[in-house]
């Protein structure tokens, strides 16, 4: 897959595990993924 064709991608049928998406870019991308009807799990680490 080329950079620009990222619009395109198919992502109805997948399970996306992702670290990072409570916020920032992660959490921009975990909203557009599952916009798209992928379902989504996602972890969240913070450091003390």
């Amino acid at each position: 897959m080329r950079p620009g064709n990222v619009r395109n991608v198919d992502v109805g049928s997948a399970h996306v595990i992702m670290t990072g998406g409570s916020n920032g870019m992660g959490l921009a991308t975990a909203r557009l993924l599952a916009e798209r009807g992928a379902w989504l799990s996602l972890n969240r680490v913070r450091h003390a």
